[in-house]
């Protein structure tokens, strides 16, 4: 992954853990699919693991592959889009 890949994803997932504390916080949504993550997303907080304490734990939160997915695929389209641009 190169620099500039590297650090929109990383803003973008981080910005996403935002989003998904915003989302915990204000579970009034309508949408049962989206109040499902959202539950999701309020367990995996209380069982949060750190990269140290259990790399492959903390790989697999759903938060953590929710802002990785998000990071990774809207940081490809952005650049992407860019670098097709004049």
């Amino acid at each position: 992954m190169n620099n500039k890949l590297r650090m929109t994803s990383t803003t973008l997932h981080e910005g996403w853990h935002a989003n998904q504390s915003n989302l915990i916080k204000n579970i009034n949504v309508q949408d049962i699919k989206i109040q499902d993550d959202i539950l999701y997303m309020k367990y995996n907080n209380k069982i949060y693991t750190t990269p140290k304490e259990n790399f492959v734990a903390y790989k697999n939160l759903f938060i953590e592959r929710d802002a990785r997915n998000i990071g990774e695929n809207v940081a490809k389209n952005l650049i992407n889009h860019n670098l097709t641009q004049p």
